[in-house]
């Protein structure tokens, strides 16, 4: 994540770290991280991870077809503008919803390739996605609309057996409002260091002649259901949240 380091946290804590410090403060950064990933159902920094291995020269060719089709006769990939993200493809919803993303480049329908989830070959491309078929929330883009165009019947009216492939520029950063909870959620991370031998709360302590004291909130869950903190996964959260079920965007 671009948008907060160790100087960030001391700004917003108001807690200057001694050198001893660093190394628990690092943990406590990561786990914080970690836990959000999860809340949100997305990575900061992402990584491309999904291949296109090809298109097929008829659009729409059903999944069963493709299972026997000769790898050679397919149109070559085409290059990705940003990074290509897979997200689940309900034909019979008008609104699918994605990981928040700045811009949108490319939508396909696209079938993993078996035994390799990281290639997939795209049987259609998806046309007039900007700017009908996409809704924004905070200047990004959290779900893509159905296009009266698409088909409503791609892949032989198969369940589960297209995804979206879609190629975007990717929110990597927490807005700036959201930081000082993240600090908080690190401070408390500190006070509970991950161990298997202790679980005392360090309210405070001295390293080096260094008196450093946590006057904030002991427990995670009084931040997690904050109205402020479920705001935010409302508005961040993607298709693979836990949440996403419960907080239904409409």
């Amino acid at each position: 994540m671009i948008n907060y380091d160790i100087a960030k946290f001391q700004d917003i804590s108001g807690i200057e770290l001694c050198e001893n410090q660093i190394r628990k403060y690092q943990n406590a950064e990561n786990r914080a991280i970690h836990f959000l990933e999860n809340e949100l159902g997305w990575i900061f920094d992402y990584k491309p991870e999904y291949v296109e291995k090809g298109q097929t020269k008829n659009p729409c060719l059903c999944p069963k077809t493709l299972k026997r089709l000769d790898e050679t006769t397919l149109l070559p990939p085409d290059i990705p503008q940003g990074k290509i993200k897979l997200f689940p493809y309900d034909k019979k919803m008008s609104t699918i919803p994605i990981d928040p993303a700045k811009n949108i480049f490319t939508l396909k329908l696209v079938v993993p390739l078996t035994g390799n989830s990281k290639e997939f070959i795209s049987v259609k491309t998806l046309e007039n996605i900007m700017p009908e078929a996409s809704t924004s929330f905070a200047n990004f883009i959290t779900s893509v609309e159905r296009c009266p165009g698409w088909p409503s019947i791609c892949g032989c009216d198969c369940n589960n057996c297209m995804m979206l492939a879609v190629d975007g520029d990717w929110l990597d950063e927490l807005p700036d409002y959201f930081l000082d909870i993240l600090t908080e959620m690190i401070l408390y991370f500190m006070r509970h260091p991950f161990s298997l031998e202790s679980q005392a709360t360090i309210k405070s302590e001295s390293v080096d002649g260094h008196s450093v004291s946590y006057d904030i909130t002991d427990d995670l869950e009084k931040i997690i259901t904050s109205q402020r903190y479920l705001n935010f996964i409302k508005a961040y959260m993607g298709p693979y949240s836990p949440y996403y079920k419960k907080v239904r965007l409409y």
